[in-house]
């Protein structure tokens, strides 16, 4: 995990793990940015389109078409698998932003939350921390929508929160332990 501290302040964390993220708070904007990587995301494309490709090999035996040969099957299933696998796996950004005085979120490239949505006092972000024996799971939310969730090091979720109250982001910390 890198944190630095200046007029930016910015998390990374996750190298060696499948899940990564980075978290940049400027003094009027910022982004999160979360990914699957490394191996990681290798194994887990190879297995989809191995699967996809299968079930368009297992269609293409019980169908059999005569127009369409078995091959085809096969490989419109392992396209299909690999489109599935390129929408999971893209990096996902969190765009925040100060609008008038007001700190506002949206998601990049959503189609069901194409505009901005303020941060408030009344309704500012919610981080949930759930603090395991050796770990530590969190969870980022504004209002209902779940932004990001993150498994680690119990220092990380801390150093979140301590990072978006430096920016003067409305946040709740909710901790709970089992």
């Amino acid at each position: 995990m890198r944190v630095t501290d200046d007029t930016v302040r910015s998390i990374e964390a996750g190298a060696g793990r499948p899940f990564r993220f980075s978290l940049v708070l400027a003094d009027e904007r910022g982004s999160l940015l979360y990914w699957l990587g490394g191996r990681w995301a290798a194994a887990f494309g190879f297995a989809v389109v191995t699967i996809f490709a299968a079930m368009g090999g297992v269609a293409a035996a019980i169908l059999d078409h005569p127009r369409i040969p078995r091959e085809g099957f096969a490989f419109a299933s392992a396209g299909i698998g690999a489109v599935g696998v390129a929408l999971h796996l893209r990096p996902r950004r969190v765009l925040f932003e100060r609008r008038g005085g007001t700190w506002c979120w949206k998601e990049r490239w959503s189609l069901v939350r194409p505009g901005w949505s303020p941060i408030t006092e009344e309704k500012p972000l919610r981080l949930e921390r759930e603090i395991l024996s050796t770990v530590e799971g969190w969870t980022l939310y504004a209002g209902p929508v779940r932004l990001f969730s993150y498994l680690g090091d119990p220092s990380i979720g801390r150093s979140v929160g301590v990072a978006f109250e430096r920016s003067g982001v409305p946040l709740k910390t909710v901790v709970k332990r089992t």
